[in-house]
């Protein structure tokens, strides 16, 4: 671990400049430009705002905002998991050129998704003034819940980058999974309110994403105070999978110029 923050120091300037010069070129031939990241959380909600009140006939309190809370963190997962099965490939011409820590290209892609996902409260914002959401101290947990989010993802995407270089049918896999985590994670409906009472405990007790979204809404929207036993299990989970990725990614360094 030391190691690795020494690696993450060192090239701090070609992790925020190759981060920001994705975001660049994802603008580059857009017509809305960055306005498109702050549309695109808000246009997908209406899809799901859709499915959850007309199809199922169903609300809760603040439902635009409640939604576009769970697509924000979903999305922000979602597209680092994915991204990062083949990010190794992605930037195969840049190890065969020069050596860069393989971990530094997770960071990149933290940071390109967590850019979008602050973007994503724009809106989120507008609607509390609009909802007259009262805002109290336990709004300042989303710090920590989101850096839970943070951990978490960094450490599931090192495994699947390690993986992803082996194993060129993983992203199929990992689509199906991700599909099922999807709907029991409660990203545009509330657990605690369709599903038993049991069935949601075991869920929040065993799915760190529903465990986080629900907390992120829970301090944004609600008031209520943090579940800090989750929060610190979950984070020695996190902590455990980044270190287990890190190992995995720095001992399959030499062998992943040779593979790709």
């Amino acid at each position: 671990m030391k190691q690795f923050f020494s690696d993450m120091h060192k090239y701090r300037g070609y992790i925020f400049y190759s981060a920001k010069a994705q975001l660049k070129a994802e603008l580059a031939n857009s017509w809305l430009g960055s306005l498109w990241w702050i549309l695109e959380p808000t246009l997908n909600m209406l899809v799901y705002l859709f499915v959850f009140t007309v199809v199922f006939h169903r609300s809760t309190t603040y439902v635009v905002a409640f939604i576009i809370l769970g697509l924000s963190y979903w999305r922000f997962f979602h597209n680092c998991v994915v991204s990062s099965i083949t990010l190794l490939k992605r930037y195969r011409s840049v190890i065969m050129k020069v050596y860069i820590p393989k971990c530094a290209f997770v960071c990149i892609l933290i940071l390109v998704n967590g850019f979008k996902l602050l973007c994503s409260y724009i809106p989120v914002i507008v609607l509390m003034f609009y909802y007259q959401v009262p805002v109290t101290t336990h709004i300042f947990t989303i710090i920590p819940i989101t850096l839970l989010m943070l951990g978490f993802t960094f450490g599931i995407c090192c495994l699947f980058m390690h993986i992803g270089v082996y194993v060129e049918d993983m992203g199929k896999l990992v689509t199906i999974l991700l599909q099922m985590v999807f709907y029991i994670s409660g990203v545009f409906y509330p657990i605690n309110e369709l599903l038993e009472p049991e069935l949601a405990s075991r869920i929040f007790a065993f799915n760190p994403i529903a465990f986080i979204i629900n907390e992120a809404r829970n301090a944004i929207l609600y008031a209520q105070p943090c579940h800090w036993e989750g929060v610190i299990t979950f984070s020695i989970v996190s902590l455990f999978l980044s270190i287990l990725g890190i190992m995995l990614v720095n001992r399959g360094e030499r062998q992943y110029i040779k593979v790709l």
